[in-house]
C-alpha cells in the first residue's frame, strides 16, 4: 500500500469514528454538581496512564527523592479535541487489586485516636489486579 493510498485510508477511518473532534463537549455543572456528558461515557475510548510521580520526600533514606505511582484515566477527548477537565484526584492503599471493594474490610475512618479499633472482617485471598 503506498502513501497516498494510507493517507485515503486513515482520512476516511477518522471521519467515521467516534474520535473524531467535531463537537466539543464541556462539563455542565447544574444544581452544584457535574452532570453526565454521554460523549464521554464509553470507558472502550478512555485513555489509561501509568506514571510515576517524584514526591518531596527521602523516606527510604536512599539520598533521593521517592516515587510514587499514579494511575491516569481520561476520556480521548482530552486528546483529539482538547478538552480541558479538572483533576479528580483518589488515593488509596485499596487501588493496587490486593483486596475486595466490599467496605467491610477498610478501617474505619471514623476511629477516635487512641481508641482501641472495632474488629473488621479479613478479605479473603484476591489475586492482585495491578498492572505496575
Amino acid at each position: 500500500m503506498n502513501r497516498l493510498q494510507l493517507t485515503v485510508l486513515a482520512l476516511l477511518l477518522f471521519v467515521s469514528s467516534p474520535l473524531k473532534g467535531d463537537d466539543v463537549q464541556i462539563p455542565v455543572i447544574k444544581d452544584g454538581e457535574a452532570q453526565v456528558i454521554k460523549e464521554l461515557e464509553d470507558s472502550d475510548y478512555w485513555i489509561r496512564h501509568d506514571l510515576w510521580v517524584e514526591t518531596e520526600f527521602d523516606l527510604d533514606g536512599d539520598g533521593k527523592m521517592d516515587r510514587m505511582h499514579v494511575s491516569v484515566t481520561r476520556p480521548t477527548q482530552t486528546e483529539t479535541q482538547s478538552l480541558k477537565l479538572p483533576v479528580i484526584y483518589n488515593s488509596s492503599p485499596y487501588f493496587a487489586g490486593t483486596t475486595g471493594g466490599d467496605d467491610s474490610y477498610f478501617w474505619d475512618a471514623r476511629q477516635e485516636l487512641g481508641e482501641e479499633p472495632p474488629e473488621r472482617s479479613s478479605a479473603p485471598k484476591i489475586e492482585r489486579e495491578g498492572t505496575r
